[in-house]
């Protein structure tokens, strides 16, 4: 990937990639960046905010409370 100008990676798997940039004879050809994410903790965040700061109370469609910061 590296060969073809590609020099950051965001992973949304559950795995961890590492960037191996190097060429054939091992020297270091030059910076690449993998973004691990993990949408499951990602997710689980959000519902833990909307759920206790009380966003999530209110009819579907409402305005949030007032004085939370959404």
């Amino acid at each position: 990937m590296t060969a073809a100008g590609i020099v950051g990676v965001l992973d949304f798997t559950s795995l961890q990639l590492k960037p191996r940039c190097e060429t054939k004879d091992g020297q270091a050809e030059r910076s690449c960046f993998v973004g691990n994410i993990s949408i499951g903790l990602e997710l689980a965040n959000l519902c833990y905010l909307v759920r206790f700061s009380g966003a999530g109370s209110g009819a579907p469609g409402s305005s949030p409370p007032s004085g939370s910061n959404f």
